[in-house]
């Protein structure tokens, strides 16, 4: 990306080129049909989800970027998918003041929103975050994986809350300390979440053991951090034409008293620094006393292949260049 004086440096992604323009997934029309029949019920007389969905393309690239998973995965990779667009387009809405929701009351929509999701019928006044969760937590419970269940209880929860963080840095005009936004960006794109939806998306069986050694933990740490760092290069485009977006680069400018295209360059650095690291410590896991084998081997591989996917859809996807 280029504007009259900024540049977005080449991500710099050492795992696997991208096959994304090759390999559809033969289930994605399919499984897209009911995922978009599902948006034009949430959406009854709004069309919120469908321009989400729209602005991402739902349906292809995320069969494109899971072009392996079973169809069960692939509906719930896109269901995540809308999740994240829709919750975040929902969350964007003023009303009638102009105001966005306040801490108050989008805690008390995620608190009814997470006891649909743990079962309670929703209910027709029920805010759509609740009602999208619904549809997703059946979506989980039908693996029957219940030490995943509990993993993505949790990273859902995480996701949920970080989001009134962020609502409230952004109405304060607040750059927040790099430490702080490392900590909470990786939540607040859900990047923890999707990362923790693979075993299912992938029908990989890590033992629970495995893959909460806090070594592991630390990869798939790095993965989320990876995939929301380059989503912020990858976004700024659209970012540069809203109020109050926060961004990886808007964080380092402040932090380090640099010009934009500089703070740029520092944040396309870190993601590089970030991979290299990633991958010195992946390859210490057999000394470790962790073999890089099986499930857990194909997990990581999978989410690599992903962050090269994430790189090539993000470059066209129409929702990040602010032209849905």
């Amino acid at each position: 990306m280029s504007g009259p004086s900024l540049t977005i440096p080449e991500l710099y992604c050492p795992f696997p080129a991208s096959t994304f323009d090759d390999r559809p997934h033969p289930a994605a029309p399919d499984v897209s049909r009911e995922i978009y029949a599902l948006i034009d019920d949430l959406d009854g007389g709004s069309s919120l989800l469908k321009d989400a969905a729209a602005g991402v393309v739902l349906g292809d690239f995320m069969g494109r970027i899971h072009p392996a998973a079973s169809p069960q995965g692939l509906g719930l990779a896109m269901m995540c998918a809308l999740l994240f667009f829709g919750h975040d387009d929902w969350i964007d809405q003023r009303d009638n003041r102009g105001q966005h929701l306040s801490p108050l009351e989008l805690n008390e929509s995620y608190d009814r929103a997470l006891k649909v999701y743990d079962g309670d019928p929703a209910l027709p006044s029920d805010p759509l975050i609740a009602r999208l969760l619904e549809h997703f937590g059946a979506m989980v419970r039908a693996f029957n994986r219940p030490a995943d269940s509990l993993r993505i209880r949790m990273s859902l929860e995480g996701y949920l809350r970080t989001q009134v963080w962020e609502l409230d840095v952004r109405s304060r005009r607040e750059i927040p300390p790099l430490p702080v936004y490392q900590a909470m960006r990786r939540n607040i794109t859900s990047s923890v979440l999707y990362f923790d939806l693979y075993p299912l998306i992938c029908d990989l069986h890590v033992p629970a053991g495995l893959l909460n050694h806090p070594v592991v933990q630390q990869l798939r740490l790095m993965h989320a951090d990876y995939c929301s760092w380059a989503n912020d290069l990858l976004s700024l485009e659209k970012e540069l034409k809203e109020d109050g977006a926060l961004n990886l680069a808007y964080v380092l400018q402040a932090e380090r008293g640099l010009p934009l295209q500089q703070a740029i360059d520092a944040a396309a650095e870190m993601v590089r620094n970030l991979v290299i690291d990633y991958l010195g410590l992946k390859a210490r896991l057999p000394h470790l006393g962790i073999p890089l084998t099986g499930a857990l081997a194909e997990l990581l591989d999978e989410q690599e292949r992903a962050q090269s996917h994430f790189i090539a859809y993000q470059q066209r996807a129409p929702r990040f260049k602010g032209t849905p």
